[in-house]
Formats: C-alpha cells, structure tokens, sequence
C-alpha cells in the first residue's frame, strides 16, 4: 500500500509537470491567465487518470469493504461505482458479523430477494454475489465491465446460474456463462431450473440454460421435450426451440413412417400444420401405407379447422393409399360428415373406387349413410359399377332391405341384370333375406 501511494505521488509530480509545458504552450493572447490554468489543471487530471488506471485495483480498506457491503444490500449501483471507480477492486468477501452491529435492524432494511439470503454468522458475501441475488442487473453488468471475478459461490454455497435462472433474468445469466459458470443441473430433479424453464414454457430461460449446459458438456438430453410429443400437442415454442437448438429434423419419420406433418394432422393441430406448410413441408408426403395428412383427420371431431386448410392449400383429395382407398372412402367409412361433405364440396371424384373397385357411393350404402348416398349420385356417380366380386350399390342396398334406397337406384339408372361372383343378382340377394317388397320392384325393372 506504502508503495503505491508513492507511485501516485510521482504520477502527480508528472502531471503537473505536463500541466505546466502544456500551459507554456497554449499561453498566447487569445487565452485568459485563468482560462490557461484550467486547461493546465485538466490536462494534469487526465494524466493522473490514465495513469492510475494502468495500476493493479488495491483492495479496499475495511471501511471500503463495509460501505461497498451496506451500499450492495441496498442495490445503491451509483454509490458502488464512486468507491470502485478509484481503483478500487471489486473481488473481495466478508463475513456478515463483521458488517452488521445490529442484525435484526439491518434485517429490517433488506427487500426481496436478497432478504431471503441474509443469515447471522454467514460468511463469503461478495459484491457479485450480492449483485446477483438482489437481481440487480444493472450492478452485474458493472462488474463485468470491472473484470470482477464471476466465479463465486453465495454464503452457503448458492449457484449464481441457479439463482438468476430463479429470477429469470437473461442478460444476468449471459453473463455469468459468459464468465465461464456452468449450470448445476441434477436430471433426477423434476425441479432443476431448466425443467422449471420448459415447463412454464419460458424458452429464452430454457435456450440459454441449454447452450450453457452444451458449452460445458453436460448431458441434459433427458430433460428436453420430445419432438413427435411436441408436434403432437402443438407446442409450437418446443418445436422451435428442438430446431434451432437440438438437431430436431423437419423431414424426419417416426413410426409408420409418418412424417411431421402426419403427426400434426393426426392430432388436429390447425396451427402446427399451417406452421409446417410455410416452413414448406409437403402436404401429400405419404406414409409406409401411402397415405397422406389429410388420411390421419378422418373420424375424428373437432377436425374442421385442420381439414379446411389441408383442402384449401392444395393437399390432393383423391389420393390413394397402397390399397387404392381414397380420403373419401375412408371419411364415409368412418362416418366423418365433416371431411365427407368438404371432400364432396372440393369435388372429389365420386367414382375413384379402390383396388377391389369398392367406390364411395358402396361405402355410404353399406354403412346405412342413405343420405350422403343420395348426395353423391347427385354429384355424379356411377350407380352400376361392380367391384372385383361383382357387388353393385343395388346389391348393398337390397342386402340391407332398404326400399327407398333401392328404388332411387333404380330411378337413376341402376340394373337388376348384373350378377355377383356368386351368380346372384340383386333381386336374390333381396328374397333371400325376405324383402319380397324390393324382390318385386326390382323384377318389374
């Protein structure tokens, strides 16, 4: 201490002596005698400055350190700095009975969240942790800029990442990654900080704990979200988050071969398949059974949303799977009214039949779906067309003894004259199941 006090001396001596030749050389009339020792005095103090600002910081004196102590558990920045600013080091640790005369008064003086740390007879309080766990960003940023040193534990050993990931304060946590700390975190706690930070779905929090976990080669990989659960829920700030930081691949498979775009059909999520179509995935990417998104909608409700888009972009309504089965097929299997009758308003060809020629006007029949029938041979279906055994609509219709079904058959054209593998036509079908009604109205056509 003696030592450099006698250096500031010198650097004194020095400037005063600059002071002086730059006052002989700017003397002239133009400057007032005042006017020339102003400018004397100030080139001297920037002398004194830079000059000290060469010297290693000193420790503070115990004063010092109590001030600094009280002015950081006030989070008075702007006082910190007059102290420090002197060149001053910030890297010092107190014990807090050596501070504080009367605890439960300066107790009383502490706010949240630093109160929640103040304890008699703690020891290792420094500047930065204090400045941490006060959330005093203002303060950490300071210290930074001082080269103070980051790597401190709190007065029982706190995390400093733990606690600023606490208060989830991002420049803070930079920081102090930045300082080289690693994230503490224990996988076989539900509560470590980054699973808090994903599940309140706190993505910039849960990113840069991640990148610090990464950087220090920390195996978090049981903590992060599962990509297919995520496309499944529509949690698109997981989807994101998986791609920007984990890898996660937009064109890869899960099981059956389904693509992102599957699952997110699949699980009706509107928005996550919109998502997807603008990161240009295809919409008629096809599974390891052919089939496409718009298969994954049918028979399910609440689907309106995610068929509309899925038809209105352009997904193609009259695919077929690998065994000729339509998105129509497959809705009026189902019993979907919704994609049924959207598919239908698309114009989806009513005479697509799949590879046993079973066509859609058959599926509606055979599923009791009279109605809907009727509503696709008025969109233009074929009613005599046979399937690979010969089936008809006729057929399905006298099999199931509907009357009214049969005879606007035969009103738009059906024929009682084709036969199934069996050699029956639809007439036997009906007497055999005791129609007689239909048996003669078909025989008189």
């Amino acid at each position: 201490m003696q030592m450099k006090k006698i250096l500031i001396i010198a650097i004194v001596l020095v400037a005063l002596i600059l002071g002086y030749k730059y006052y002989q050389k700017n003397k002239g009339p133009k400057m007032s005698k005042r006017a020339k020792q102003r400018a004397a005095e100030k080139a001297a103090q920037e002398t004194v400055a830079e000059e000290v600002a060469k010297l290693p910081p000193s420790l503070p004196t115990e004063e010092q350190k109590r001030y600094l102590f009280l002015m950081a558990a006030k989070s008075d920045t702007k006082s910190i700095k007059s102290v420090l600013e002197q060149n001053v080091s910030p890297d010092f640790s107190v014990n807090m009975a050596d501070m504080v005369d009367n605890f439960p008064l300066f107790r009383s003086e502490i706010k949240q969240p630093l109160l929640a740390y103040i304890e008699p007879n703690t020891t290792n309080w420094t500047l930065v942790f204090m400045a941490v766990a006060s959330n005093n960003t203002e303060l950490v940023k300071y210290l930074n800029e001082r080269n103070a040193d980051f790597k401190v534990k709190g007065p029982n050993g706190e995390d400093l990442v733990a606690i600023a990931a606490k208060h989830n304060n991002i420049s803070v946590l930079e920081i102090l990654l930045n300082n080289g700390l690693a994230p503490v975190i224990d996988p076989t706690d539900k509560n470590n900080y980054l699973s808090l930070a994903f599940q309140t779905y706190n993505i910039p929090l849960a990113t840069i704990i991640y990148k610090g976990a990464v950087k220090n080669n920390i195996d978090v990989s049981s903590l992060i979200p599962d990509f297919e659960k995520s496309i499944a829920e529509g949690r698109e700030h997981f989807i994101n988050f998986l791609i920007e930081n984990t890898g996660a691949d937009l064109n890869q498979t899960f099981k059956n071969g389904m693509s992102v775009m599957h699952v997110a059909a699949a699980n009706l999520q509107a928005d996550t398949v919109r998502n997807f179509a603008l990161k240009g995935i295809d919409l008629d990417l096809k599974d390891n059974n052919g089939r496409t998104p718009l298969f994954y909608t049918a028979g399910q409700t609440r689907s309106e949303k995610t068929i509309n888009f899925l038809v209105e972009n352009g997904a193609d309504i009259n695919v077929q799977d690998n065994n000729g089965v339509t998105p129509l097929l497959l809705a009026i299997s189902k019993k979907d009214d919704i994609l049924t009758n959207k598919l239908l308003d698309a114009k989806a060809d009513v005479n697509l039949a799949d590879f046993n020629g079973f066509t859609p006007l058959m599926m509606a029949i055979q599923t009791g779906n009279y109605t809907l029938a009727n509503k696709i041979i008025e969109a233009g279906a074929n009613v005599n067309t046979q399937a690979k055994n010969g089936t008809t609509a006729l057929m399905l219709a006298a099999r199931r003894g509907s009357y009214s079904m049969c005879r606007t058959l035969v009103q738009k054209g059906a024929s009682n004259r084709f036969k199934n593998k069996e050699g029956l036509k639809a007439s036997d079908i009906a007497v055999q199941r005791g129609y007689v009604n239909i048996f003669d109205m078909l025989e008189k056509n």
